[in-house]
């Protein structure tokens, strides 16, 4: 056990961190980490230990599961990265961009957009469509109209993103509901459900059978469900932990309902550690069993505009909201790739410019470094989301990593 390793799992112990499942490998598939600590409840009297098959809320992880979705259908032919995506989303067609309030009143300014949303849009933030729970201007907007702010996974899709833009597609960044939409338009595309699209496209091509939308459909993923925990301390105006030393205890109740109204392509699956890593392995090692090697190439490389890139990297210059979107090290430039965030410089950790990465709301983050060959998943079901010691810890485990593997390469 390495020093690092002792460290997290005295967290754990000490209560300072819930428990974890904590997975790694590399490209040659040969070096492999896997590891749980602590518990999947903490519930008083139901406590039970984390183990690898322990199901997971994966949520916004579940982003570039669909974005794999998504390029396998550009990948034949069925649509490009630059097709306006209103041909298949009617819904996103005359949208319109709002620009304020009327000074005095609660009347919204809305102007027509220019630009049509493209599929690369979705797939990058860059469309304008925000999570109207995030954004106080949506929230503001919503109350002007007579709708109550949505925050309700139970509403439909449809109804919940019904919302006017934040700025021209193209010219910004904002984290929303455009892979949600990425989704439908997987599901439209192929006429069939985006469960049972990525359950014959991607589960059965890695071996994965313990993924899904619907835990109604499935009693044994149910069954090894990870209850969540709670930092005590309140919540910041950004959603995250306002005291990072409060105390960590079990929460009723799930995020998402149960059974959900439909598959969200953003945020709404559930699987195992082991399970989720085969997709960043099949990506990190670009073994053509769910896309093509020109394709991974592309989710590698910078899709923003420099407007977008600008607005991305002055988003993430705020310590709240850079750990509440991911949780990526502060003062590094970054853009967006296809699937997740790309950092474009090295870090202390070890890890290098050119890694993908991006996070779930229960305080899970993920990496693919393809420069030194790795990829990985710290997991834990904490809320609130952005918790800072979660943001520390899950970077003293991917030093760890780069640590390990670098001593495993001089070994062999």
């Amino acid at each position: 056990m390495t020093a690092k390793e002792q460290q997290i799992e005295a967290a754990v112990a000490a209560g300072e961190i819930p428990g974890l499942i904590l997975l790694a490998t590399d490209t040659a598939d040969k070096f492999h980490y896997e590891r749980t600590i602590g518990s999947a409840s903490l519930k008083p009297g139901a406590e039970r230990p984390l183990t690898l098959d322990t199901t997971l809320t994966i949520a916004s992880c579940t982003k570039i599961i669909t974005t794999v979705a998504v390029l396998q259908c550009v990948e034949r032919g069925q649509f490009g990265l630059d097709d306006d995506v209103s041909t298949v989303l009617d819904e996103l067609q005359d949208l319109k961009i709002l620009k304020g309030f009327e000074e005095g009143t609660e009347n919204p300014i809305l102007v027509p957009a220019k630009n049509k949303i493209t599929l690369r849009h979705l797939l990058t933030h860059s469309s304008g469509i925000a999570y109207d729970f995030l954004d106080p201007n949506i929230i503001r907007w919503r109350m002007s109209t007579g709708r109550t702010p949505d925050i309700g996974e139970s509403t439909p899709l449809l109804q919940r993103t019904n919302l006017p833009l934040l700025f021209e597609p193209g010219e910004g960044f904002v984290y929303g509901y455009s892979l949600d939409w990425a989704g439908i338009l997987v599901a439209r595309l192929n006429n069939i459900s985006l469960e049972d699209y990525i359950q014959k496209n991607i589960c059965e091509p890695l071996a994965i059978t313990d993924l899904t939308f619907h835990l109604e459909k499935n009693d044994e993923v149910r069954s090894k469900l990870a209850d969540f925990n709670f930092r005590s301390g309140g919540i910041t105006q950004f959603g995250t932990p306002a005291d990072p030393n409060g105390s960590i205890s079990w929460t009723p109740g799930r995020v998402w309902p149960d059974p959900v109204v439909e598959e969200y392509g953003g945020w709404g699956v559930f699987t195992s550690g082991p399970s989720f890593l085969k997709v960043l392995a099949s990506i990190l090692r670009n073994d053509e069993k769910i896309l093509r090697p020109d394709t991974v190439d592309e989710m590698f490389k910078d899709q923003l505009s420099a407007a977008s890139k600008e607005m991305l990297n002055a988003t993430l210059s705020i310590p709240e909201i850079n750990n509440f979107l991911g949780g990526t090290p502060l003062g590094l430039q970054k853009t967006w790739g296809l699937g997740g965030l790309l950092v474009l410089e090295d870090h202390t950790t070890g890890q290098k410019a050119g890694s993908l990465r991006w996070a779930g709301l229960p305080n899970l983050f993920w990496w693919i470094d393809r420069k030194v060959g790795l990829c990985g998943f710290y997991a834990s079901q904490l809320v609130p989301t952005g918790d800072p010691k979660s943001v520390e810890w899950s970077t003293v485990f991917i030093q760890d990593m780069y640590e390990r593997v670098e001593g495993f390469g001089a070994q062999v």
